[in-house]
C-alpha cells in the first residue's frame, strides 16, 4: 500500500482548504447526482440475453471500502430512502431483474435470460434458481409478482413511475414470472426490470404501513450486502458483504460511509477512499492536477444533473408562455456556468435533456441572454412598471414579486444570480432557503410561483420526459412542474412510448424536446461537469454507468464494481 504520509504535506491541506471554501461560496450539491452516456439502447422482439455479470474467479479481497457519509439519505429499505442516492444505498440489498454493464447494456442479474413478444406487449424472464434472501428463504417468481403488485399500492423510496404499462403480471412457474404491458414500451428494460427492487413477498404481505417499518426484516433483500448500522443523525451507513450472494462473495468485504466535514479534504487526509466534489462546487485546475498524481485517479464525465426553474402554470403570469420566454432571455444561463461551476459544465438546455443524453437534440432555440427581447414580450404582454420602482405590475396592479424557495444545501448564488438577471427587466424575485425536504415537498404539491430544483437523471431513458411533462401523468415527482398542458406534447410522447424502431423513435423524441423548449415549463439553467476521485490502490475500475443506474441514477456507486472488485 502507498504511504499516506506522503499525501499529508501542507501544501496539499492548504490547496483543500482553499477549495472547500470555494466550494462552500458555490454551495454544494445534492450529494451524489453523478456518469457517461453513449448510445441508447431499445429492445428488439425475440429473445433477449445479457452477458454474464461476472463471476467469482480471480477476484481480489478487499477489506474496507470508506466513502463519504454525512447526509441522511433515508433508511436503505425500498419504502424508507430519499432522492437517487438513497436508492443507490438500498441497490447494495435489494436487486432488480437486469442491472447494467458500465456502457449501459443491460445484463443478467436476478433473471439470466428473457424475451419480448414480437409485438412488444409480453416479457417472459427465466429466473436464477440459486438465490436466497438473507434470511435463507428461497426466492421465487412469487416475489417479483408480489412486488410489482404491492409497490403499485405503496409508491417507493423512487416511485416506480412507468409500473402504470404493466397491465399484468403472472408467475408462469416457479422461477419465471411473464409482464404483460397495455402497449409497447420502449423503456421498459431500464425503467422496469432495471430499476424495481425486488422484496421478499414473506416478510412484506403483512405490512400496512411499509415506509415506517424500520426493524432488521425490512432490510432483508437478496443483493450483494447486508445493512449492519445506520445513523440517521450524522448520515452513516455499514454494509457487510453476502457471503452467501448468488454471484459469489463480493469482494468488497464492508462499505463505510462515514461522517465527513468536506469530502475532499477527508479524501487527501486518507479518511476516505473515494469520493467528489458536490454538483455545484467548481473544481480548480490545481486541484484536477492533484488528484491525478498517483495513486489518485479522476473521473471525468459531462452532466447529467441540472438545476431548473420550475413555473407553476396554474397561476398567472406564469400560464403565459410569453412570461417564461421572457424569463429565459433575461438569465445568463453562460454566466452562471462561469461564476458557479467556474467553466466546468454547459448551459441548461432548453429541450431539458442533457447534452450528455444519446438522445439530446441541438437544434432547439437556445435563448441566450437578451435583456431588450424579454422586456419586449413583457411590454406586449402588458407588464409595465406603473410606479417607476423598478418592478413591473400585473394589469390589477400587483407587482411581478415572487418567493424564489430553494434547498439550503444548494447554492444561494443560484438564487442571488436569478434576482440580479430579473430585477433588470422588472422582475422581482427573493430567494427563500428552505430544507431540502421542505423544499422537496412544496415543489411536488405546487406550493410556489417560481423554485429551484436540482435534480439528475437527464442522461437516462428519454420516457423521463413523457413521465415528467405529460398532462395525465400521475407523478408526484419534486420534478415535474405544474399546470404544463399541451396536447401535442401529449400526443407525441405518447407514441415514443409505443416506437420500438429507435430511429423512428428519436424523431418523436426530438420533437418533445422542441416542444418544451418552445413551451419552457421548467428552464434549465446548468448541467455540471462531474467528477469522482479515488486512489486506485484501495479499488480501481470507477466508472460511471452509461445513462445511470437503474432507472438513469447519475452516481458512480456501483455494486456491480463493489462485487467484483475492480
Amino acid at each position: 500500500m502507498t504511504n499516506r504520509s506522503t499525501r499529508r504535506h501542507r501544501t496539499w491541506l492548504l490547496l483543500i482548504l482553499v477549495v472547500a471554501l470555494v466550494a462552500a461560496a458555490c454551495g454544494g450539491g445534492d450529494g451524489g447526482e453523478a456518469p457517461a452516456t453513449t448510445a441508447p439502447t431499445t429492445a428488439a422482439p425475440g429473445s433477449t440475453e445479457g452477458t454474464e455479470p461476472g463471476g467469482e474467479a480471480g477476484r481480489p479481497e478487499i477489506p474496507v471500502l470508506r466513502l463519504a457519509g454525512g447526509t441522511d439519505w433515508g433508511y436503505p429499505s425500498p419504502f424508507g430512502f430519499r432522492r437517487g442516492p438513497g436508492y443507490v444505498r438500498a441497490s447494495f440489498i435489494f436487486d432488480t431483474l437486469v442491472w447494467k454493464d458500465p456502457d449501459g447494456t443491460i445484463i443478467p442479474w436476478l433473471a439470466e435470460s428473457w424475451e419480448m413478444s414480437d409485438d412488444g406487449t409480453q416479457w417472459v424472464f427465466q429466473l436464477r434458481d440459486d438465490v436466497r434472501w438473507h434470511d435463507g428463504t428461497p426466492f421465487t417468481a412469487e416475489d417479483v409478482v408480489f412486488t410489482l403488485e404491492y409497490t403499485r399500492e405503496n409508491p417507493a423510496g423512487l416511485p416506480l413511475r412507468a409500473a402504470s404499462t404493466v397491465e399484468s403480471i403472472e408467475a408462469t412457474g416457479d422461477h419465471e414470472v411473464t409482464f404483460t404491458l397495455t402497449d409497447p414500451y420502449a423503456a421498459f428494460l431500464t425503467n422496469i426490470a432495471a430499476a424495481m427492487q425486488i422484496i421478499p413477498r414473506h416478510i412484506w404481505e403483512g405490512v400496512e404501513d411499509p415506509r415506517s417499518m424500520r426493524t432488521p426484516e425490512a432490510v432483508v433483500g437478496t443483493g450483494p450486502y447486508r445493512l449492519e448500522e445506520y445513523n440517521q443523525e450524522d448520515g452513516s451507513y455499514l454494509y457487510v458483504a453476502n457471503p452467501d450472494f448468488f454471484l459469489g462473495e463480493p469482494a468488497v468485504k464492508r462499505i463505510e460511509f462515514l461522517p465527513v466535514a468536506n469530502e475532499l479534504l477527508a479524501l487527501a487526509e486518507g479518511e476516505i477512499d473515494a469520493g467528489g466534489p458536490g454538483v455545484q462546487a467548481g473544481v480548480t485546475e490545481d486541484l484536477l492536477a492533484r488528484f491525478r498524481e498517483d495513486p489518485y485517479r479522476t473521473l471525468e464525465a459531462p452532466g447529467e444533473w441540472a438545476m431548473d426553474l420550475k413555473f407553476n402554470m396554474t397561476k398567472a403570469p406564469f400560464d403565459d408562455v410569453r412570461f417564461r420566454q421572457a424569463v429565459a432571455y433575461a438569465i445568463d444561463r453562460k454566466d452562471m456556468v462561469e461564476r458557479l461551476l467556474l467553466g466546468q459544465g454547459v448551459p441548461g438546455n432548453p429541450g431539458w435533456l442533457s447534452p450528455a443524453n444519446p438522445w439530446y437534440n441541438p437544434n432547439v432555440p437556445s435563448y441566450d441572454r437578451d435583456v431588450a427581447k424579454a422586456a419586449q414580450l413583457l411590454d406586449e404582454m402588458g407588464l409595465v412598471d406603473t410606479d417607476g420602482d423598478g418592478v413591473r405590475e400585473l394589469p390589477d396592479g400587483t407587482p411581478l414579486s415572487y418567493e424564489l424557495p430553494y434547498a439550503s444545501s444548494d447554492s444561494a448564488r443560484n438564487g442571488e444570480l436569478l434576482q440580479t438577471y430579473l430585477a433588470e427587466v422588472g422582475i422581482e424575485v427573493r430567494p427563500v432557503a428552505l430544507d431540502r425536504g421542505i423544499r422537496d415537498d412544496r415543489a411536488s404539491t405546487g406550493d410556489y410561483d417560481m423554485i429551484l430544483v436540482g435534480h439528475g437523471g437527464l442522461g437516462s431513458d428519454p420516457d423521463f420526459m413523457r413521465l415528467t411533462f405529460h398532462s395525465k401523468s400521475k407523478s408526484k415527482s419534486f420534478i415535474r412542474p405544474h399546470g404544463f398542458v399541451n396536447e401535442e406534447f401529449d400526443k407525441v410522447a405518447g407514441m415514443q412510448l409505443r416506437q420500438l424502431d429507435p430511429e423512428a423513435r428519436r424523431e418523436l423524441v426530438w420533437r418533445m424536446q422542441e416542444i418544451v423548449a418552445e413551451q419552457l415549463p421548467v428552464i434549465a439553467l446548468y448541467h455540471p461537469t462531474r467528477y469522482w476521485f479515488y486512489d486506485s490502490t484501495v479499488l480501481d475500475g470507477w466508472h460511471y454507468t452509461s445513462g445511470g443506474l437503474a432507472a438513469g441514477i447519475p452516481m458512480a456507486l456501483d455494486k456491480k464494481l463493489f462485487v467484483d472488485g475492480g
